[in-house]
């Protein structure tokens, strides 16, 4: 189907994550084994088995709960705030995306 010029609206994006469940932001400090230093901020609904994940040195800097609704938009909001400082690390991992720099 076509469209005017101009009529096309850009669409808000939604979440599918519950108003009422439990989730988590957190920041992270990694040191991968290349001796980069690195934060990486995400959301998860399990903090710890995220942190398990990684292969390299993970110190927990901060966790915040909330909603997961509330949590996943508060760490969208995180990274275009951020963005400024993303840093794509040498090594690619699960969430390699989300890092910056200090």
């Amino acid at each position: 189907m076509l469209r005017k010029y101009g009529s096309y609206r850009k669409r808000k994006r939604t979440t599918n994550k519950s108003k009422t469940k439990i989730g988590y932001v957190y920041v992270l400090k990694l040191t991968l084994d290349t001796n980069e230093i690195l934060y990486k901020i995400g959301y998860s609904k399990d903090v710890y088995r995220r942190v398990s994940e990684y292969p390299f040195k993970v110190e927990v800097l901060y966790i915040f709960s909330g909603t997961q609704y509330d949590t996943y938009r508060y760490e969208q909001l995180i990274h275009q705030e951020y963005s400024y400082y993303r840093y794509y690390p040498s090594v690619k991992f699960s969430g390699y995306t989300e890092c910056q720099v200090s």
